[in-house]
């Protein structure tokens, strides 16, 4: 079972995720380039739209995610870098049983994707907002993207989302990157293993705060 992660403050001040704040609500659910628990495999499937990794990601999103948020706050995807209209999130989140899921966001511009190295800041990325998606005024948002690396396009996303909702902004993502690779490299039992190593403290994965989906008391976040 898939299980939702918070990310931690202690992991900003080690130096992941440059573009994200203390203040910023964000969680993950796997980990991308990470020596315990590494899913490019299926991020690169999910990337190319592929339909049997959207449908594992779909399905890991409906067991990670409280039941509420899906009933309760409005999924926004994070547009492609590239421009393209089809978005394997949008039908991950449509898998997940999202009710209210909007394309409240365009790419002003098309880029080169992160993968190929173009990382720029968060002020270097321009975002629009589709005034068709406006209303009503959701509840909450969770912003969704498949990889957290820098925080770059969550931090401008949540930018254009926040001048025209007065509404909390949340980070969902399906992958986060394990920048610091090196802390992970040493007593990782059993190596590559979908599971937390238990013995080294280095390791990303295992010093996550863990949301259990069925937790009762995991409210929606208030503004």
């Amino acid at each position: 079972m898939a299980f939702l992660r918070k990310i931690p403050v202690s992991a900003l001040l080690a130096g992941d995720h440059t573009y994200l704040t203390p203040s910023d609500e964000c969680y993950s659910i796997l980990t991308y380039d990470c020596a315990c628990n590494d899913h490019r495999p299926l991020i690169f499937a999910f990337k190319d739209s592929n339909a049997d990794a959207i449908a594992r990601v779909g399905s890991e999103l409906q067991d990670a995610v409280p039941d509420h948020w899906c009933t309760e706050l409005t999924a926004v995807p994070i547009p492609r870098a590239t421009g393209a209209i089809n978005h394997p999130v949008t039908e991950a989140l449509r898998v997940a049983k999202f009710s209210d899921i909007r394309q409240a966001l365009r790419a002003r511009d098309r880029e080169r994707p992160a993968h190929c190295g173009y990382r720029p800041p968060p002020y270097g990325r321009f975002y629009t907002f589709n005034e068709s998606s406006a209303l009503p005024v959701p509840q909450s948002v969770v912003l969704v993207d498949d990889v957290l690396t820098t925080g770059s396009h969550f931090a401008a996303a949540k930018r254009t989302l926040r001048s025209r909702w007065d509404v909390q902004v949340i980070g969902l993502f399906i992958c986060r990157v394990c920048s610091v690779r090196q802390r992970c490299s040493l007593d990782i039992d059993p190596p590559y293993a979908n599971v937390p190593s238990t013995t080294n403290p280095r390791c990303h994965y295992s010093g996550s705060a863990l949301v259990v989906p069925a937790l009762a008391m995991l409210k929606t976040p208030q503004r």
